[in-house]
């Protein structure tokens, strides 16, 4: 691919992302605030939560213990814990 054609693809990708977010906003008006409000309440608590989980690891011992965990079961423990 040319240079010039990879710009060009580039430029009409981040101007559709823009012309999307400002017509997102022009369509829904305030609950396009309320949601991005709600969803920032919703990702600090989901933060909170696992900083709770960590700290409680740690205070029980966890860092103690040789070894590693689960991929799987550590997704899901982290997954569990935000909500």
């Amino acid at each position: 691919m040319e240079i010039e054609t990879g710009i060009a693809i580039a430029g009409s990708a981040v101007g559709g992302a823009i012309a999307s977010k400002e017509l997102l906003i022009k369509a829904l008006g305030p609950t396009a605030e309320y949601f991005g409000g709600e969803l920032k309440k919703l990702v600090e608590k989901c933060n909170i939560n696992l900083t709770d989980v960590f700290g409680s690891s740690v205070r029980k011992g966890a860092g103690d213990i040789a070894g590693s965990v689960n991929l799987r079961v550590a997704k899901a423990i982290i997954d569990d814990a935000a909500y």
